[in-house]
């Protein structure tokens, strides 16, 4: 499975505008990276736009670069995660996303529609160790994440790569179709 590494500090594409994510950065970069991921939490927090209720045919759905995020609101966990990693890498702190699903709706409440229960996730490099950061909920994972597990908690980890790699729930129909494709309806046993 992949892993963050040292080369993860490029903003990329869906980056949108380089110099208004690294200007937004400056401030938020701390002494330590833990510390930075945390004043990124709480600016997000206060400054992020989380679209209520979040619903699946919401028009905020769709690729949107990180600056359109924060311009506009913010569909979801995975836009959030989207800017966060983003945010990170501006303060030099290697990321990439980690998308996972709830394994209790992979098997018992997947109604085959590819409207998945789940969570998405930041994987940093903190020196030579890699942590799961929880940039919505603002925690930080150390001990309890092997970063080549598939497996978080309840959470079956299902993709992880570089914002321009994955398809993102709030990227709409089009991570439904995958989605669905990767996690077909399960038939009850005969």
């Amino acid at each position: 499975m992949v892993c963050v590494g040292p080369s993860d500090a490029v903003l990329d594409a869906t980056a949108g505008d380089a110099a208004v994510i690294r200007a937004i950065a400056v401030p938020l970069k701390r002494t330590t990276p833990e510390a930075t991921l945390t004043a990124i939490h709480q600016h997000l927090k206060t400054s992020l736009n989380m679209i209520e209720p979040a619903t699946w045919n919401h028009p905020a759905r769709g690729c949107r670069t990180s600056v359109e995020i924060l311009r506009e609101g913010a569909w979801g966990c995975s836009a959030h995660a989207q800017v966060a990693c983003h945010l990170a890498r501006a303060c030099g702190i290697p990321a990439i996303l980690v998308k996972t699903l709830n394994v209790d709706w992979i098997e018992n409440g997947n109604r085959g529609d590819g409207r998945g229960e789940g969570h998405v996730f930041v994987e940093v490099l903190i020196g030579n160790t890699i942590g799961l950061w929880d940039a919505q909920g603002g925690r930080f994972h150390v001990g309890a994440y092997d970063p080549h597990s598939n497996r978080f908690g309840d959470k079956l980890i299902y993709d992880k790569g570089r914002p321009e790699t994955l398809i993102l729930s709030h990227h709409g129909p089009v991570w439904e179709a995958e989605t669905k494709q990767r996690f077909p309806t399960r038939r009850a046993a005969t």
